[in-house]
C-alpha cells in the first residue's frame, strides 16, 4: 500500500498507471503500513476523491484505539496494538500516528456542498 501511494502522491503517474497504483492501494492482500506511515495512504485516496476510503480505514485501524479509551494515539494498530506490539516497547502516545487528523480536518469540497441542498 505505502508504495502505491506514494507513487500516486508523487503526481507523475499516468492514466493507466494511476489505476494500477489505485487499485493496488485497495487490494487487501498488499502489505498495509503501521499507523505511524498510514499518512500516505489516507491522502493518496483523498488526491484520488476517495475519501470514503480513507474513512473506513480510520475506523479499521483507528477505531480499536477510541473503542479502548485510550486518551492518546498508539503508534502501532495494525498487526499488532498498543502494548503489545513492537515485542512490548511501542509507544502508546505517538505523534506520528496522527494523521487521520488530516483527512477529518479536511474541508468539504464544493461538489460535496451543493450534494446537501
Amino acid at each position: 500500500h505505502l508504495s502505491a501511494a506514494l507513487a500516486i502522491l508523487s503526481g507523475h503517474l499516468g492514466p493507466s498507471e494511476q489505476r494500477a497504483a489505485a487499485a493496488a492501494l485497495s487490494d487487501p492482500s498488499q502489505l498495509a503500513p503501521e499507523l505511524f506511515m498510514h499518512r500516505y495512504v489516507l491522502e493518496a485516496f483523498c488526491r484520488m476523491g476517495h475519501r470514503n476510503l480513507a474513512i473506513a480505514r480510520i475506523r479499521r485501524y483507528w477505531g480499536p484505539i477510541v473503542q479502548a479509551g485510550s486518551p492518546t494515539v498508539w503508534e502501532a494498530g495494525v498487526y499488532q496494538a498498543g502494548p503489545e506490539a513492537f515485542e512490548g516497547i511501542a509507544s502508546m502516545c505517538h505523534g506520528f500516528s496522527t494523521s487521520p487528523l488530516i483527512v477529518l480536518h479536511q474541508p468539504p469540497t464544493r461538489s460535496r456542498l451543493h450534494e446537501n441542498k
